[in-house]
């Protein structure tokens, strides 16, 4: 894993390790991102993956084991609630999202705000026992990976207007 588990923030860099400092400095790289799970490195003009692509991600590799020397660009830096937003999306699109879409379930982020995480079910996840097992230890173990600190993850309360009405037959 990259970003936010080595990196001590999420969102544009303005200062890198120095030996990819040094590949910003001569225009080898053009910006720096740090994601959750990913840095972004977007190359300069002239340069190109197949030609630059391996030492850049070799000297990517080193600056990553020295996370005291990044430093964020302030201007630019992602609040703590847009963080956990993108960390809750990256999960949804993910493989534990993907684990409710192939049981025949629905799920989507409602809200994500003060540490408190709202994610939405419906399908065959609004009627499932395992439903709760599944939020915290898939989407909520999930999201705390990506987004350390206290945060609370739980379902969203539908209004009634968005419940999905069961219909259930017995023959007599």
């Amino acid at each position: 894993m990259t970003g936010a588990d080595v990196t001590p923030f999420v969102g544009p860099v303005r200062h890198a390790a120095p030996p990819l400092e040094a590949l910003v400095e001569n225009g080898t790289v053009e910006s720096l991102c740090c994601e959750s799970d990913a840095v972004v490195v977007r190359l300069g003009a002239g340069h190109d993956w197949r030609t630059t692509g391996a030492s850049v991600r070799s000297t990517l590799r080193e600056a990553l084991t020295d996370p005291q020397h990044w430093e964020a660009d302030s201007a630019d830096q992602w609040s703590d609630d847009a963080r956990l937003e993108a960390a809750a999306r990256e999960v949804i699109a993910g493989p534990a999202g993907d684990y409710v879409r192939s049981h025949g379930g629905q799920v989507w982020l409602e809200s994500a705000r003060g540490g408190r995480v709202e994610i939405g079910f419906a399908g065959t996840c609004s009627h499932c026992p395992a439903a709760g097992f599944t939020l915290q230890h898939r989407i909520a173990a999930a999201i705390r990976e990506r987004h350390p600190g206290e945060i609370q993850v739980v379902a969203a309360q539908l209004e009634a207007s968005r419940r999905q009405r069961w219909l259930t037959l017995r023959r007599r």
